[in-house]
């Protein structure tokens, strides 16, 4: 919960910076997520969440060594499918990571749950709700036709 401020009048109302509980880095999909959560997110949603203590680049990794030196896995998975397909059609790196994400996430589905899906965007949870109406909506992002990689079509 957030500090409360006073309400300033209209007159003398002034553009504020949104405070921690209304900024965007908290929010994917519309949804808040845990400040202490740790996460793997693709690139693009990388800036988003860097306030975060553990974040982790995915596809690449979904797991990080604790202050222990201890294997962890991450609580929350983050990754813009949407984009990821946009540029695949041009670029093999982001075709690579299109292909790598949805293999992880179809053998995955058990472990992680679908907690949000928003333009393309993708959150889940380790041992999260199951929401079935979420889950088929990725099962149809999924089934959808890999684009052909742009190295082989040259």
């Amino acid at each position: 919960m957030g500090v409360q401020r006073p309400m300033a009048s209209v007159a003398t109302r002034r553009r504020r910076s949104p405070g921690p509980e209304r900024s965007p880095r908290r929010w994917i999909c519309g949804r808040p997520h845990p400040a202490g959560g740790t996460v793997a997110a693709n690139t693009p949603l990388v800036p988003l969440l860097a306030s975060r203590a553990v974040l982790v680049r995915f596809p690449f990794a979904t797991g990080y060594l604790d202050r222990s030196g201890l294997p962890q896995e991450v609580d929350w998975i983050a990754v813009d499918l949407e984009q990821l397909e946009r540029y695949g059609v041009a670029f093999r790196g982001d075709w690579k990571q299109l292909r790598k994400a949805r293999r992880w996430l179809a053998a995955h589905r058990d472990s992680h749950r679908v907690q949000a899906i928003n333009s393309g965007v993708v959150v889940l949870q380790r041992d999260g709700i199951q929401h079935p109406d979420l889950e088929a909506a990725l099962d149809r992002q999924l089934e959808r036709p890999l684009p052909a990689d742009p190295r082989r079509r040259r």
